[in-house]
């Protein structure tokens, strides 16, 4: 969100370049190059003046947008910018994917004509904001052809392993024209991107993913003939010298990398005595890295333009710090340490945006420089947060680092620490996730005392806007490989006052052999309005230079620029200031200064030796660049001198020039001490001298015992001391001021002088009156000064170490107290000096300071009124002169009076609730006291001295409810303590037995459990105020065949909480379980029944049938369970019937006949099952996997014929024999499947009684036959075991 609702690197997003009848207009943007259905996408005009090129604003109705495609479009309104002028956007949404033609106008001409494709929004597409082109390079060789890769990635930061994303890439020259390219999907989440550039110059690469760019700038290519940069746009940071030539190195592959982006090393290889390039076989030239990752070798590649130049392209693959070398034939140089970061997060950082704040131009050598680096969002914003990758290497000129010390507060500022370690220039490369931020490298400069020499704004000028001062070296002459420095101020031309001005406004305009870059220009912050220009000349010649400050530029200065060899002549300079006797050890100068009036430049490179007596002393050379030099050097013994100054390999005028060096100074004091000033008087005053002669050598030797002497007397009459000695000085102040008044008479003080070691004197003396003192110090009889020392004798002022304050360890609230303070001086006696500035600062325990006054009374005694009207420690803090008092500050405990009242301190049976009382405050008058909760507490000590805990309830002022609940039986200790001071005239103990009172419990069934395993009983145990009773409160005891101790835990429950009670019992037997608070019982013991363990192999049946007639009951039977003695259980309930596991099988059966168990409770269980068929069944009983004793059993069952179920027809019928079926059926109605049964039947005809045979089947049905041989009815009559079956009698018709 902004003010005018266009993106803020509008500006710098049109890349095209295009004309209209009218105007220039650069355009760009997403809308130009591709875009996603759904999001809008903006199109950036930027419109100049045809002529001039100066930005101008048209009516935004002017601005227009013509796009025609698949779908209808209407785009949006233009916006016009109110920050940049002549900036427009208009956006555009495609509702349809396909190929838009996009034509955008001004003043209804069409600026340029451009296709663009949209894509539609497909799920699971890369992230284009973490998809990114690897091995890019932004420099290429024309009519090479280029690979480059474009790696997607997935949102969470993966790589993506499938193929199937829109990747568009477009390569365009600034007027549009595009260049072929073509992307191929590997299938791998990698796309090859390829295309040949066949013109010089530049281009503009854009890709984007799914319609969203990858980046919102368009990323630049510069095509050149041979791959390596133009000459103008390398820079070489250091010079290194191998042991066969000299190397300029530069480029970012020697500060720090981002992943995915080569690193590019800049070479230039020079001879180290001509300094002329030097061409090495590409093969000859190479890089050693080492890191985290194994690094392929360096891309070379040597420039055509450049003899001795040469680009080395390095990429590692892994994030860390790596040591690079570069090889120069057989020469290798020492390694540089370079971080390589990955791609931050998207969204996080902005290199472009990031700022250095207060980093000077020029430091000081040995001292500590520091600056901040703040880095910054893609929306300008500071992070808030730290942890970022950020790298900063500081080097100097000859490319070695000075180390960094970076700290992280977590807010997202970072302090850079560094220490400059030789004087020359320097370069700060701040890089974020591998990346310099906007400005970075910085040049600064290091000199001895962090004052730039050449920072000087000789000239003023004014111009058509402003007042400018300009300077610096960079206006007079210069030398190539080194930077020229111009210095600029810039006012209001009205006010005068300092302007800032935008770096990006601010340059030079340099015409001379070539063509310069532009310049560097830094604000600097300790300074409005100033501005450090650089520029370097690549060829030497004259160069006429102009300041540039927006559109106003400086008259042109000429500026000579030479290369670092001399070319100018010997015979036109001469040396000046020369003397006849120089003295050693005394810093001396001397000029070089040309005899031609048409040098006005500097530059060159003199060759100076000053020898003396065969010993060569350090020369300095100082360039003014007007042609003259200055020579400084020390000569460094006494002796003959020979100085000799060369141009090139000829002697300049005046050269060779000899003369004599004879001693200097030799003689070296100090004094040091406070005594020298003087002091207290009546106490030992001391201060030292220290005294060397030094000799030619510099080596100092000690001055006898016997060469110091001290004299001290005082001043005249006119220095005047008061009557008491104080001089009329600020207050505990000993200082050189004359006192006012007329002084008494002073006798003269004799010091004592005593040589510590050789060389140190210690004087030792003691005034005996206030006054002033003249000190004078003699060296072999000679004054160390013009002037005597001047010392003021004072009367000694108290000391806080030796002054003293009387405080009671205890007071009471509202009763005045009164301290005194006892002044003291340094040797304990009382001060006699009055006024001491004692301040007494009183801290309540509210934390409100108070400041009461102090008194002075007689003989260093000092005294002040204080009353508490709080409770609570009081911190009283005494000081002098901002200095506490020794033992100060000390605490003084305010403490009213206090007592307790309440029934329950009689003590007695709390049934359960808490025990209560109250505490009263009162001051001396038995008025009620109020006391902050903070300040007191009321310590309650119960059985085994454990803390009981209090709660604390202010009820009206000075009163509180004090409640805590006894938990055990016993005495219980009460006491008030306030900062730990007992209120309580004595402790008070109160007896308490806090036994609480149970419901009745209801309808508790006798548990049982059996040995080994938990006993479990629930039951609930609440209290007459209906609470559930606090496990923690009571223990749970067990009285049976052994003594137990069982657990209790509550289990809450919305409706009814109950107890669970738990003991492990060994034996069986009956356990009574007793609930005890404080060892009284709480319920009536509750009986529990435990089993013994049942033992299989003792376990017996009983009841069980040998034979079963019929299959319409069930078989049953009984299983006695005993344990390992054979004595049956007494009971049983415990579950064991499914322990108890009975299988009855058949052999016509498939699947065995379902056993039922039941519990008898008595410690026996009955086992039934309904047998399917007749025969014999095997009965198998076992307890948990083991069979019982004598299992397995048997019974056999007998099937039962019924005739009430058993049928009887007739089936055949002839003419004399008759067949009648009878099917006999069991008692559960099924069809019998064997014979055996007693069937017997009648057959009466019409004369009587019919012989018959019975036939049995043998399968459950009988054959009835007889022969029939006369007309008329038929009755049969069948029964089975005596009993008719159905159908009989059976009748029928012959």
């Amino acid at each position: 969100v902004n003010s005018d609702g266009v993106e803020p690197k509008a500006d710098q997003q049109v890349p095209i370049h295009a004309k209209t009848p009218k105007y220039k207009v650069d355009i760009g943007g997403p809308g130009l190059k591709t875009g996603r259905v759904g999001t809008p996408a903006s199109v950036f005009l930027k419109v100049k003046d045809i002529s001039t090129s100066e930005p101008v604003s048209v009516p935004v109705s002017d601005i227009g947008l013509s796009v025609t495609g698949p779908s209808t479009v209407t785009p949006s309104k233009p916006i016009m910018s109110k920050k940049t002028p002549g900036v427009y956007v208009i956006r555009y949404t495609a509702p349809t994917p396909g190929e838009y033609t996009v034509s955008p106008t001004v003043a209804g001409d069409v600026v340029k004509t451009k296709k663009v494709k949209w894509r539609p929004d497909t799920p699971h597409q890369a992230d284009p904001s973490l998809t990114e082109p690897e091995g890019f390079v932004p420099v290429l060789a024309v009519n090479q052809p280029v690979d480059l890769m474009v790696a997607a990635r997935n949102p969470d930061r993966s790589p993506k392993l499938n193929g199937g994303d829109e990747i568009d890439v477009t390569v365009a020259s600034p007027d549009g024209t595009e260049v072929p390219v073509t992307v191929k999907d590997l299938g791998t989440g990698d796309y090859l991107v390829n295309f040949t550039p066949t013109v010089e110059g530049p281009l503009y690469l854009d890709a984007a993913v799914g319609g969203v760019p990858l980046t919102e700038v368009a990323t630049p290519i510069d095509v050149t003939p041979d791959g390596v940069e133009q000459p103008l746009t390398i820079v070489y940071d250091n010079e290194i010298e191998t042991p066969h030539y000299k190397l300029k190195v530069g480029g970012r592959g020697l500060k720090a990398g981002r992943l995915g982006h080569p690193g590019n090393v800049y070479l230039k290889v020079v001879d180290r005595k001509t300094s002329d390039p030097v061409a090495i076989p590409v093969d000859k030239i190479g890089l050693h890295v080492n890191g985290p990752s194994h690094v392929d070798p360096p891309k070379v590649l040597a420039s055509a333009k450049l003899p001795g130049s040469y680009v080395l392209r390095y990429l590692p693959h892994t994030p860390g710090k790596y040591d690079v070398s570069i090889v120069v034939g057989d020469d290798t140089t020492a390694p540089t340490q370079v971080p390589w970061r990955p791609h931050p997060l998207p969204g996080s950082l902005d290199p472009s945006l990031s700022e250095v704040s207060g980093l000077e131009p020029v430091v000081a050598v040995e001292k500590p420089s520091t600056f901040t680096v703040i880095p910054k969002t893609p929306h300008g914003k500071v992070k808030g947060t730290g942890d970022d990758p950020l790298d900063i290497k500081v080097t100097n000129y000859d490319g070695t680092d000075i180390p960094v010390k970076v700290e992280d507060d977590g807010t997202g500022e970072y302090v850079a620490t560094f220490l400059p370690n030789k004087e020359g220039p320097l370069e700060v490369d701040v890089a974020l996730a591998g990346v310099p931020i906007a400005g970075s490298p910085f040049p600064i400069s290091a000199t001895p005392d962090g004052v730039d020499r050449e920072a000087e704004f000789d000239t003023p000028i004014e111009t058509s806007n402003y007042k400018l001062k300009v300077g610096g070296r960079g206006l007079k002459t210069g030398q190539l490989g080194k930077p020229g420095k111009i210095y600029l101020k810039v006012f209001d031309k009205t006010t005068d006052l300092p302007v800032v001005v935008s770096t990006q406004q601010i340059g030079i305009e340099a015409v001379g052999p070539s063509a310069v870059p532009p310049a560097k220009v830094i604000a600097l912050p300790s300074a409005i309005g100033t501005y450090n220009l650089r520029y370097a000349p690549t060829e030497e010649g004259t160069y006429d230079v102009s300041v540039v400050v927006v559109n106003d530029r400086t008259r042109p200065r000429t500026v000579r620029w030479a290369s670092g060899q001399s070319t100018g002549s010997a015979d036109k300079y001469e040396m000046q200031d020369l003397l006849e006797r120089y003295k050693s050890g005394i810093p001396s100068v001397f000029k070089i200064v040309t005899t031609d009036p048409s040098v006005t430049f500097g530059g060159e490179q003199f060759t100076v030796a000053v020898t003396t007596s065969g010993q060569e002393s350090p020369v300095r050379i100082d360039d003014h660049n007007n042609g003259q030099y200055v020579v400084e050097f020390t000569p460094a013994d006494v002796g003959d001198i020979s100085i000799e100054v060369k141009l090139g390999d000829s002697h300049v005028i005046g050269s060779p020039f000899t003369a004599f060096v004879v001693p200097g100074p030799s003689l070296r004091c100090i004094v040091t001490g406070d005594g020298i000033f003087g002091g207290p008087v009546r106490v030992p005053l001391k201060f030292t001298v220290h005294a060397h002669v030094e000799n030619s050598k510099k080596a100092r030797n000690s001055v006898p015992e016997d060469a110091v002497s001290v004299t001290i007397t005082p001043k005249s009459a006119s220095s005047a001391i008061t009557a008491h000695g104080v001089p009329s000085t600020p207050r505990r102040k000993i200082t050189r001021q004359i006192p006012s008044t007329v002084p008494l008479s002073l006798e003269p003080v004799i010091p004592s002088v005593s040589n510590r070691r050789p060389g140190v004197f210690d004087v030792t003396y003691t005034l005996s009156q206030p006054g002033e003192y003249n000190i004078e110090v003699s060296v072999f009889g000679d004054s160390l000064s013009a002037e005597p020392f001047t010392a003021v004798g004072v009367e000694a002022l108290a000391n806080p170490q030796h002054s003293t304050v009387e405080l009671p360890k205890t007071i009471k609230p509202n009763q005045p107290l009164k301290v005194k303070i006892h002044a003291k001086t340094d040797g304990g006696l009382p001060a006699q000096v009055g006024e001491e500035p004692f301040l007494v600062v009183v801290t309540p325990s509210s934390g409100v300071e108070e400041s009461p006054m102090v008194v002075e009374l007689d003989n260093g005694e000092y005294e002040f009124d204080y009353t508490p009207k709080t409770a609570g420690p009081l911190l009283i803090d005494v000081s002098l002169d901002k200095t506490p008092l020794s033992g100060t500050p000390v605490v003084v405990h305010v403490l009213p009076h206090a007592s307790i009242e309440g029934n329950d301190l009689q003590g007695g049976n709390l049934h359960g609730r808490p025990a209560e009382f109250v505490l009263k405050f009162t001051d001396d008058n038995k008025k009620p006291f109020d006391v902050p909760l903070s300040v007191f507490t009321v310590p309650v000590i119960g059985p085994d001295s454990f803390d009981v805990p209090v709660t604390v309830t202010p009820t009206k002022p000075g009163e509180y409810q004090i409640k805590f609940k006894p938990e055990k039986r016993g005495d219980f200790v009460i006491d008030v303590k306030l900062d730990g001071q007992p209120l309580l005239d004595h402790p008070r103990k109160v007896t308490f037995a806090n036994v609480p009172v149970l419901l009745p419990i209801k309808h508790l069934k006798e548990p049982k459990a059996e040995v080994a395993t938990p006993c479990v009983i629930t039951v609930p145990l609440i209290d007459t105020n209906g609470v559930p009773l606090d496990p923690s409160s009571v223990t749970i005891n067990v009285d049976g065949p052994e003594p137990l101790k069982g657990t209790i835990v509550l289990n809450p429950s919305d409706t009814r909480p109950v107890h669970v009670l738990t003991f492990n019992p060994i034996l069986p037997g009956t356990y009574n379980v007793g609930v005890n608070f404080d060892g009284q019982p709480l319920i009536n013991p509750i009986s529990c029944t435990v089993l013994p363990a049942i033992e299989p192999l003792k376990c017996e049946v009983t009841n069980i049938p040998d034979k079963v007639k019929g299959l319409d009951k069930p078989v049953s039977f009984q299983i006695v369970a005993k344990d390992k003695d054979g004595h049956p259980l007494p009971a049983g309930g415990l579950g064991h019937d499914n322990d108890f596991h009975v299988s009855v099988e058949n052999d016509t059966l498939e699947t065995p006949v379902a056993a039922k168990i039941k519990d008898n409770d008595d410690g026996t269980f009955t086992v039934s099952f309904d047998p399917e068929k007749p025969g014999d069944y095997t009965v198998k009983v076992d307890y948990k996997g083991t069979p019982i004793k004598l299992s397995p059993f048997h019974t056999a069952v007998y099937d039962v014929t019924a005739a009430k179920y058993s049928l009887m027809a007739v089936t055949v019928v002839t003419v004399t024999r008759v067949s009648v079926l009878v099917k006999a059926y069991n008692t559960r109605k099924d069809p019998k499947t064997v014979g055996g049964d007693d069937v017997s039947v009648c057959v009466m005809g019409p004369e009587g009684k019919v012989d018959h045979k019975v036939s049995d089947n043998h399968n459950g049905t009988y054959t009835v036959t007889y022969y029939a041989d006369t007309k008329g009815n038929y009755e049969v009559f069948g029964t089975i075991n005596g009993e008719p079956v159905i159908g009989s009698p059976k009748t029928y018709t012959l």
